[in-house]
C-alpha cells in the first residue's frame, strides 16, 4: 500500500488533470482495501468458513509451511543485496558502507515479507501437475485477476501520463507493451506463489544440488578450492584493482559449487554403470594381456637401442645402470599402454551406447557458436572470457559428435567415411597444435612432405573456430541419421512464416527507417518518399529470398526453420521495442555513446539463454497448436507500425502538396552585395573555442587572414546540445531554455521552428535578403527564404573535378536500415553491424558515400558557390556539422579520412573557412560584411578523449564535470563592418546568445568599452533530450560569473 500510495502522489503531481486522477485513485484504494480485508468477496466459489476469518491462528497456519523457504529466501536476498553494496563500495567509497549494509538487510527483510504476504493473500488450493496451459490459466485467473487489473491499470496510467508530457505518436504500442508487461509481472507473481506453495515442485531428477548431501569429502574439497581461488583473486586485486573483487570472489564460490556438483554427480552416474567397475577393468586387462608381452618387448628394445646409441656418442661408464633402467621403462610403458587399452575397451562399449537428444545437441552448437561470435566481434576486441566459454561448450560437443560419427561406420559409404574421418583427425591435430601454441605462448613452424607450415601465436578463438568446423562437418550426418522432425510442421505454417518474415523485413527496411526519418526530416537530404522508394527494393529482395529458401528446403526441415524465424522475430521485437540499448544519438555515422556496446559477460550469458528459451517457447506453442494466437500476435506487431508509417507518409504527402518542400533557387549560390552591407553568421557545430589558440600558434598566418576579427575565448554556451542552444543563439537571451519552458503547448522542435521564423521575419523587416542552408531542428518553410542553400546541388557538380570529389552512393538510406538491423539484432552481433561507424562498408577514400561527406565538401566549396551579384543587403546564415563528432575530414585530394580527432578536424575546418575569407577579400565583399563565426557548444562527451592541457582552473577540487566545462566553452569570433588589424583577443565574458544582438547591432556587448561584471546562465541537458518533449530535461543549471575558465566562478542553481 505504501508503494501504491507513493505512485499515486507522483502521478498526482505530474498528471495534468489532478482531480480526475484523485477520483480514479480513490476508487482504486477503496478496491484494494476491500480486496485485502475481504478477499472472499472476489472468490465466487469460496464457501464461508471459520478459517477465512483473519486472525493470528489463520496467519500462523498459512505461514508455518512456508517458513523454511522464506528463511532461505531471506538469506539469499540479503546476501546478494550486501554483496551489491560491498561491490559499490569497492568501486566508489566506504564512507556510508554500514548504512548501506543496514539498508540491504532491511531490504531483504522487506522483500521476504512481501513474498510472505503474497503467499498469504493468494492461496492456490489445487495442484497443477498434469494440466495443460488452458486448464492452469482458467484455475489461476480468478486468483490473480485483481492484481493483473491493478498492475496493468497503473502501467497504462504511466504511459498516458508520459504521453501528456511528451507526445501521443506511439501511444498505441506503449499501451500494448504496458498491458503485456502487466501480464508478465502477474505471471511472475503467480509463478512465485506456485513455487512457494509447492504446486510446481522444482527439482532435477537424480541430480543433487546440496554439497553437504554428497559427503564430507566433497564439502572439504569445495571449501579448499574456494579458499585457494579466492586468495588468487585477492592477489590479482592487490596487483591491479579491487573494483570488482566482490564479483570475482562471488564467481569463485559459485564456480566452485558448480564444478564440485558436476564432478560429484558425474562420479555417481559412473558408479551406477555396471560395466565401469574394477572387475570389468580386470577382465579387460586379462583380454589385453597377450598384447602386453609384445608391447613390453618392442618398448624395451627401443629403450635399449637409445641407451646404447647415447653411450656410443658420449660414454659407456654407466651403461650397466642404464640397461636396467631401459628394462624398467619398457615395463612401465607396457603397463600404461595395456591399461589404456583396457580402459578404452570399457568406455568404447559404453560411449557407443551414448544417446543425447537432438535438442540438447543443437542447443550446445548454438551456444558455442554464439559465444564464439560474441568473442570475435566484441566491441573492444577479442574477449577471452567469451572465447573460453565457447571452447568449454565445444569439448563435450566434439566428443558427442565423434562418438556418433564412429557409430555410422557401417551406414556410410567407406570412401566418404574415411575421407571425413581424415578431415576430423586433421582438425584434432590442428587443435592440439593450437593448444601447444597457447600454452607455450609462441608460434609453431613445421614441415610435412617438404611443405612448410607455420602457425602464429594462437588464441582461444582459433581453437574454438577449429572445434566449430569439426562439429559443422558432423552435423549433416547427425541430422540425417538421428533427427526425425526436430520441430513440428503445423497447419498453416506458410502463413506463420510469411508473417514473421514480413515483420522482420518491414521493420528493418520500412517502418523503423520511416519512423527515424520522421523525428527530424530536416536532418536528411532526401524526402521520405525517396527513402521509401530506395528501401523498397532490398525489402522485396530479402523477403522473396526468404520465401524461396523456405520453399526449397525439404519438408522435414520446414518446422525447424519456422521455429527459428519466429524466434528471430520475437527476439527482434524485444531488442528493438522492449529492451533497446542506449547508444546516445547517431551523429553523422557514429553513435555519440558507445559504452553500452562493451557489455559485461553476464549480459551475453543472459541473452544467449534468453534466445534459447524463446526458441523452445515457440516450439512449445507450435506443438500445443497455438497457431492462431501466434498469428494474431504477429498481425498486431505488423499493424501498429504500418498504421504509424502510413500517418507519417500521409503527413509528408500533405507537406509536399502544400508546397512546404523547398523550391531551390535556380543557381543555389551564396550571393553578397558589393554596394550594401552584408551579415554572415557561420555556425560551426561543436567547435571547441579554446582550441583556436593552439591552431593560431601552429599557423600564425591565420591572424593576417582573419584581419579585423576579434576572438572572444571567454565565451559561455547556453547549453550543451544544439536544440537547446540554437534558439538563444539565433534569438538572444529571450529564448534560453528556462524561458522557452514557459511555453507548455509546443514541443522543442516546434519552439526551434518558431525562433527560426522570428529571425527570418526580423531579417526581412530590416531590409535584408535572407539566405540560409538547413537550420538544425527547425521545420521552417524554406520557400520563404530568398535563397535556400542545400548541402550539395547538381548545379555544383562541375566542382567535382576541382575538389577531387568522386561519384558516390547515397549513404543515408543504407544507414537507416542498417540502424534498424542494429537495434533488432542480438547483442553479440551488434558491434559487427555498427563496425565502429563503418556500418559494414569497406574503408573508402575518394569513393565515399555522398551524404557522408557532403558536410565537409560544402565547406570546401564555399569559395566556389559564392558570388557578388546581390543587389540588396544579404543576411547569410550557414550551419555546418563538419566540426562535429566523429571528427573526420576530406583532404585536398578528395580523400575521406576518418577519426582524426577534434584538434585536427578543427584545424582543417578553420583552414576551409580561411579560404572563404580570402575569397571575400579578393572579390571586394570582406570589408562591407559583418562576419560572426560561432559554435553552438563545445565537446559534449569527453570520456574517451585525452587532453594534454585544459585551461580550466580551481582553487580546490571541483565538482563540475569535465563534460560541462568543455561543452560550455564554444567558439566566438566577430568582424564588424570595415574593421581592420590582425586578429586579436578580447577576454570579456561573452555568450553565444549575444550573437543576435551583435548581428542586429542591438546593445551589442562587443561595443561596450567599460565592461562591467557579468553573469551568464548555462544549462546542462540530459542526453535523453527529445525533440518531441515540451520541456528541456535540465540536469544542471549553472551561473558563470566573469571568467568561464575559473571554476570557482561557477555556481549551481538548485
Amino acid at each position: 500500500m505504501v508503494v501504491v500510495a507513493a505512485l499515486f502522489l507522483i502521478l498526482l503531481f505530474n498528471l495534468p488533470s489532478g482531480l480526475v486522477l484523485y477520483w480514479t485513485m480513490n476508487n482504486v484504494f477503496s478496491f484494494l482495501r476491500l480486496f485485502v480485508t475481504n478477499p472472499e468477496v472476489f472468490n465466487k466459489n469460496r464457501k464461508p468458513s471459520s478459517e477465512t476469518v483473519f486472525s493470528i491462528t489463520f496467519y500462523k497456519k498459512r505461514l508455518t509451511p512456508l517458513l523454511p523457504k522464506l528463511k532461505s529466501s531471506l538469506i539469499v536476498i540479503t546476501v546478494i543485496a550486501i554483496l551489491f553494496q560491498l561491490n559499490w563500495a569497492f568501486q566508489h567509497n566506504f564512507d556510508d558502507v554500514f548504512m548501506r549494509i543496514a539498508w540491504a538487510v532491511g531490504g531483504g527483510v522487506l522483500l521476504t515479507t512481501l513474498i510472505a504476504i503474497l503467499n498469504i493473500v493468494f492461496i492456490i488450493p489445487f495442484p497443477i501437475k498434469g494440466k495443460n496451459i488452458k486448464e492452469i490459466f482458467l484455475e489461476l485467473w480468478p486468483v490473480f485477476r485483481a492484481p493483473f487489473y491493478v498492475i496493468t491499470f497503473l502501467l497504462v496510467l504511466f504511459q498516458v501520463n508520459w504521453a501528456f508530457n511528451h507526445h501521443f505518436n506511439d501511444i498505441g504500442i506503449r499501451i500494448a507493451i504496458a498491458i503485456a508487461a502487466g501480464g508478465v509481472l502477474t505471471l511472475v507473481f503467480a509463478f512465485a506463489a506456485l513455487a512457494y506453495q509447492k504446486r510446481i515442485p522444482i527439482q532435477i531428477s537424480n541430480f543433487k544440488l546440496k554439497i553437504s548431501s554428497l559427503g564430507k569429502g566433497y564439502l572439504v574439497t569445495f571449501y579448499t578450492l574456494s579458499v585457494m581461488l579466492s586468495f588468487a583473486q585477492l592477489n590479482w586485486a592487490m596487483q591491479n584493482t579491487f573494483n570488482d573483487i566482490v564479483v570475482r570472489i562471488s564467481l569463485v564460490f559459485a564456480g566452485s559449487w558448480f564444478v564440485i556438483l558436476l564432478m560429484a554427480n558425474l562420479i555417481e552416474v559412473i558408479k551406477r554403470v555396471p560395466e565401469l567397475t574394477i572387475d570389468a577393468f580386470k577382465s579387460q586387462y586379462k583380454l589385453a594381456k597377450p598384447k602386453f608381452y609384445t608391447i613390453f618387448t618392442v618398448s624395451t628394445i627401443v629403450a635399449l637401442a637409445t641407451q646404447f646409441y647415447w653411450a656410443s656418442q658420449h660414454t659407456f661408464n654407466d651403461i650397466f645402470i642404464r640397461i636396467p633402467v631401459a628394462f624398467a621403462a619398457g615395463l612401465i610403458i607396457a603397463v600404461i599402454i595395456v591399461s589404456f587399452i583396457a580402459i578404452y575397451n570399457i568406455f568404447q562399449l559404453n560411449f557407443f551406447k551414448l544417446r543425447i537428444k537432438p535438442s540438447v545437441f543443437f542447443t550446445l552448437i548454438f551456444l558455442s557458436a554464439y559465444f564464439y561470435f560474441a568473442a570475435k566481434y566484441h566491441f573492444t576486441g577479442i574477449d577471452n572470457a567469451l572465447a573460453v566459454t565457447s571452447v568449454i561448450l565445444l569439448i563435450p560437443l566434439q566428443i558427442i559428435g565423434m562418438v556418433f560419427f564412429f557409430r555410422l561406420k557401417k551406414d556410410v559409404h567407406q570412401v566418404l567415411y574415411h575421407g571425413v574421418l581424415f578431415a576430423l583427425v586433421s582438425i584434432h591435430i590442428i587443435q592440439l597444435i593450437h593448444v601447444w601454441s597457447i600454452l607455450s605462448s609462441s608460434s609453431i613452424a613445421f614441415s610435412v612432405f617438404s611443405i612448410q607450415f607455420s602457425i602464429a601465436e594462437s588464441s582461444l578463438l582459433s581453437l574454438s573456430a577449429a572445434g566449430l568446423l569439426l562439429v559443422l562437418i558432423i552435423v549433416p550426418f547427425y541430422w540425417k541419421y538421428r533427427v526425425n522432425g526436430i520441430s513440428p510442421l503445423v497447419k498453416n505454417h506458410w502463413v506463420l512464416y510469411i508473417l514473421s518474415l514480413f515483420y522482420l523485413c518491414g521493420f528493418i527496411f520500412i517502418w523503423n527507417p520511416v519512423g527515424v526519418y520522421s523525428t527530424s526530416p530536416e536532418s536528411f537530404s532526401y524526402t521520405v518518399f525517396e527513402l521509401l522508394k530506395n528501401n523498397l527494393s532490398p525489402f522485396v529482395l530479402v523477403f522473396f529470398i526468404g520465401l524461396f529458401v523456405y520453399f526449397l528446403i525439404p519438408k522435414r526441415y520446414k518446422g525447424f526453420m519456422l521455429s527459428v524465424m519466429l524466434t528471430i522475430g520475437v527476439v527482434g521485437f524485444i531488442n528493438s521495442s522492449i529492451l533497446p540499448i542506449d547508444t546516445g544519438t547517431l551523429q553523422m555515422h557514429r553513435f555519440s555513446d558507445t559504452d553500452s556496446l562493451t557489455a559485461p559477460y553476464m549480459v551475453y550469458l543472459v541473452e544467449a539463454l534468453g534466445m534459447v528459451t524463446v526458441y523452445y517457447l515457440m516450439l512449445y506453442f507450435l506443438k500445443k497448436g497455438y497457431v492462431k494466437q501466434i498469428t494474431v500476435a504477429f498481425l498486431i506487431l505488423i499493424a501498429i507500425p504500418v498504421f504509424q508509417s502510413s500517418r507519417i507518409l500521409i503527413r509528408n504527402r500533405l507537406v509536399q502538396e502544400t508546397g512546404i518542400m523547398p523550391i531551390l533557387d535556380s543557381r543555389n549560390l551564396i550571393s553578397f552585395s558589393k554596394e550594401k552591407e552584408n551579415v554572415v553568421i557561420l555556425m560551426l557545430d561543436m567547435f571547441q573555442g579554446w582550441y583556436l589558440r593552439d591552431i593560431l600558434n601552429e599557423t600564425p598566418e591565420f591572424k593576417k587572414s582573419f584581419e579585423g576579427f576579434v576572438w572572444y575565448p571567454n565565451t559561455v554556451s547556453v547549453s550543451n546540445f544544439t536544440i537547446s542552444s540554437m534558439p538563444a543563439l539565433l534569438g538572444g537571451f529571450d529564448y534560453t531554455p528556462e524561458k522557452l519552458d514557459a511555453d507548455s503547448v509546443n514541443n522543442l522542435y516546434q519552439k526551434m521552428s518558431l525562433v527560426s521564423e522570428m529571425l527570418r521575419d526580423k531579417v526581412k523587416a530590416n531590409g535584408f535578403l535572407f539566405s540560409s542552408n538547413t537550420i538544425p531542428w527547425s521545420s521552417i518553410d524554406k520557400n520563404t527564404f530568398d535563397t535556400y542553400i542545400p548541402s550539395w546541388h547538381d548545379d555544383w557538380n562541375y566542382l567535382k573535378d576541382t575538389l577531387n570529389i568522386s561519384s558516390g552512393i547515397e549513404i543515408g538510406y543504407d544507414i537507416l536500415w542498417k540502424n534498424a538491423a542494429f537495434f533488432c539484432s542480438p547483442f553479440f552481433i551488434k558491434p559487427k553491424i555498427y563496425d565502429k561507424g563503418k556500418w559494414m562498408n569497406d574503408e573508402q577514400t575518394k569513393d565515399v558515400d555522398l551524404a557522408l561527406v557532403s558536410e565537409y565538401n560544402f565547406l570546401r566549396a564555399l569559395p566556389f558557390i559564392s558570388t557578388t551579384e546581390a543587389e540588396d543587403s544579404n543576411f547569410i546564415l550557414l550551419c555546418s556539422k563538419a566540426p562535429h563528432f566523429p571528427w573526420d575530414i576530406v583532404d585536398d585530394e578528395g580523400n575521406f579520412i576518418r577519426d582524426v580527432g577534434p584538434f585536427v578536424n578543427y584545424r582543417w575546418t578553420f583552414s576551409q573557412v580561411e579560404k572563404w575569407m580570402r575569397w571575400m577579400k579578393e572579390n571586394g565583399v570582406y570589408d562591407n560584411t559583418k562576419i560572426i563565426i560561432v559554435s553552438d557548444h563545445g565537446i559534449r562527451h569527453t570520456s574517451k578523449l585525452t587532453f594534454d592541457e585544459i585551461p580550466f582552473k580551481s582553487s580546490g577540487s571541483s565538482s563540475i564535470p569535465l563534460d560541462a566545462q568543455m561543452a560550455f566553452t564554444p567558439l566566438l569570433m566577430v568582424k564588424d563592418h570595415n574593421s581592420s588589424g590582425l586578429l586579436r583577443e578580447d577576454n570579456r565574458l561573452m555568450g553565444n546568445a549575444d550573437v543576435h544582438a551583435i548581428a542586429f547591432d542591438e546593445n551589442d556587448p562587443t561595443k561596450v568599452k567599460n565592461t562591467e561584471s557579468r553573469t551568464l546562465d548555462a544549462f546542462f541537458m540530459s542526453w535523453k533530450i527529445k525533440t518531441t518533449n515540451k520541456q528541456y530535461p535540465v540536469d544542471a543549471w549553472y551561473k558563470i560569473k566573469d571568467n568561464v575558465y575559473d571554476l570557482d566562478n561557477w555556481s549551481q542553481v538548485e
